[in-house]
Formats: C-alpha cells, structure tokens, sequence
C-alpha cells in the first residue's frame, strides 16, 4: 500500500457547457504521482472531490495499479469482478480496452443484467495479462 496523494493541475483548468447545472461550469484536471510518472485521475468539479476521494483511496490500496470508477455489480477490485464473471458464465457486452496515453480505460457491460463497468489502469503489465486472458475485448487507441 502507497500513500496517493491527489495533484490539482489549477493552470489546466478549462470550462464546458453543462447541462445538469444549466451552465458553463469549471473543471480542474487532477493526477497523482507513481514511481517517478504523474497520471490522470479525472477532471474535478469545484469541490464535489467525494468520487475523486474514492479513486484516491483505491490506488493507494493497490499501489497505484488501478481504480473503478463505476462497477454497478459494486465489486471495485477488477480481479475479483472479473472472476465472478467468469464463475457466473456471464458475457462482456460492448467491453473495451481504449488506451489513452499511459493508461488503458476498460469498460462496457454485462450482459446478463446490464452492470455496466468502467476500470482505470495505469499499470502496463496488468493490461498485457488482461489483453491475454480476454483476447475478444477489442483494443482501442484514443
């Protein structure tokens, strides 16, 4: 376990056009630091960090390898998520890999009852077996 400390990029902040809150609204892009490299987390909105705080917390836990974002089965460690699928006999629907930079999103659907999922990985070596074991999952570079 490793201390993840959140790094506020306050310079890139950037606004876009929200419909939820009817208006431009700001986001400010947030990273950490891994072994000498600064990755992305997510864009942060004002001080709504609940989420962000969650993420934090995950990549501490497991070194800085990855985090869920959204799992709707609620398992947020993806080798536990992924056995289950695999005991249950479920099928991926719409799954990808879409790597973007020095981390690869993994996201889609299960099937069977519509638990849509998305991971964040920033460890290669975690995506190289996720690319063997899955070799059916389409990879993406965004």
């Amino acid at each position: 376990m490793i201390n993840i400390q959140p790094i506020y990029d306050n310079e890139g902040q950037f606004s876009v056009f929200s419909h939820w809150d009817g208006g431009d609204i700001t986001l400010t892009p947030v990273h950490f630091e891994n072994g000498g490299k600064r990755h992305f987390i997510v864009n942060v909105h004002g001080s709504k960090t609940d989420d962000l705080n969650f993420y934090v917390q995950q990549l501490s836990q497991n070194d800085g390898k990855y985090f869920c974002l959204y799992c709707h089965y609620h398992e947020y460690d993806i080798r536990k998520f992924l056995d289950i699928v695999k005991s249950k006999k479920w099928h991926f629907e719409d799954a990808k890999f879409d790597v973007c930079g020095d981390w690869v999103d993994f996201h889609g659907n299960i099937k069977e009852f519509s638990c849509a999922f998305m991971y964040r990985i920033y460890d290669m070596d975690m995506f190289a077996d996720l690319k063997r074991e899955y070799p059916r999952i389409k990879v993406r570079k965004l």
